[in-house]
């Protein structure tokens, strides 16, 4: 079995999808609204993932979606984020699992390993079809 897997988050408060940034200038380009665009409010995760039997050829496909709702996320917690350069390392600039983000979590419609990269339902679900 293969298993290849995509997801794209959009700020729900200003519109912007979101992708990992190439550069710190990128950051800085952009007025720091990679973090402030999530504070107080949603962002929504869609994954996709295709499954293929190397063997028979059989290939599925599915998609899934969840949100993040964020409570009010502080200026220091921004610098400490930007400190650390974490919109560097991650797609949508922001993980939800750090330390300083986890606690800012307001709900999360969905499943936490959906907004992480892969969603495991899903693909469960796809292998199993693909067999």
């Amino acid at each position: 079995m293969l298993v290849d897997s995509m997801n794209q988050g959009q700020s729900e408060k200003n519109h912007q999808t979101r992708k990992k940034l190439a550069n710190l200038s990128k950051f800085k380009t952009c007025g720091g609204t990679c973090f402030t665009g999530y504070s107080g409010g949603q962002a929504s995760v869609v994954g996709s993932d295709v499954v293929s039997n190397l063997t028979t050829g059989k290939r599925m496909r599915g998609w899934d979606r969840c949100e993040v709702y964020f409570h009010e996320i502080p200026g220091e917690v921004i610098d400490s984020l930007v400190e650390e350069e974490i919109m560097l390392k991650v797609a949508g600039g922001l993980t939800i699992e750090h330390p300083l983000t986890l606690p800012l979590i307001d709900t999360v419609v969905g499943s936490f390993d959906s907004v992480m990269g892969l969603s495991k339902s899903l693909a469960e679900k796809l292998i199993q079809e693909a067999l």
